[in-house]
């Protein structure tokens, strides 16, 4: 009754306690979810900043709203690359999760050599020579910063579509949230990241469960006349 009390009133809060019961508090690490996963695939999102869906310019000066590449590779390739510590070039300021993987109730959120693994045109992950090499997975900034920057942040209920391993760690749905919400959840998303990946002003249009299991995420949350202020563009391109 009181958390929906405060979903009435459109109210942003933070939860303690919730879900202490998820075996996924006391058991995920890399080692676990190597285990886990071996060489499932899954849909990671490389970018050569950190920035995913952002506003960007191009080298004639022009802006564009540019979306990561989204390679698929095996699990384990994917936490070689998080392990592998990035170079000053690549990495950017502010971070949004530290290396943290979670799980939402709700839709929207539950480092290499670049002569090694490489990711195809087609977002399909191949072995070249070498170590779990970044300058693949379609990386396009300085080739001096050795990898791209990693996340796995892939949308539509990856927690039910990928990651079924982790279902047993977690609930798939919170019965409290159902009842306030009055319907399961349309998305149950598993994110898994690090403080270099960060994702840029934006509007979801469903209200978010976020659960961070490990690690750290912060949120940088704007009242709703915020938006009078810095204006909506329905265009590809808006004014940084």
């Amino acid at each position: 009754a009181k958390f929906d009390a405060l979903r009435r009133r459109r109210q942003p809060v933070v939860l303690s306690g919730c879900v202490g019961h998820w075996p996924a508090l006391r058991c995920w690490s890399h080692a676990y979810l190597r285990k886990a996963f071996g060489g499932k695939l899954v849909h990671v999102a490389c970018t050569p900043d950190g920035l995913g869906d952002a506003v960007t310019r191009t080298a004639s000066g022009e802006q564009v709203f540019v979306k990561p590449h989204e390679a698929v590779m095996p699990f384990s390739a994917f936490v070689d690359l998080i392990e592998t510590p990035l170079q000053p070039a690549t990495r950017g300021g502010g971070g949004a999760d530290g290396r943290s993987g979670g799980a939402d109730g709700r839709s929207g959120g539950a480092e290499g050599d670049s002569g090694g693994e490489e990711g195809g045109s087609d977002g399909s992950w191949r072995s070249g020579g070498g170590g779990a090499g970044g300058g693949g997975c379609g990386a396009t900034g300085d080739r001096r910063a050795g990898r791209p920057v990693v996340y796995a942040s892939h949308q539509n209920s990856s927690l039910r579509t990928e990651f079924e391993p982790l279902w047993r760690d977690v609930d798939l749905s919170l019965a409290w949230a159902d009842a306030a919400f009055g319907a399961p959840p349309a998305a149950t998303n598993f994110w898994m990241g690090e403080d270099a990946a960060r994702t840029t002003v934006h509007a979801d249009l469903f209200d978010n469960l976020y659960v961070v299991v490990r690690g750290r995420k912060r949120f940088a949350l704007l009242p709703p006349q915020e938006g009078l202020v810095h204006g909506q563009c329905s265009n590809d391109a808006c004014p940084a």
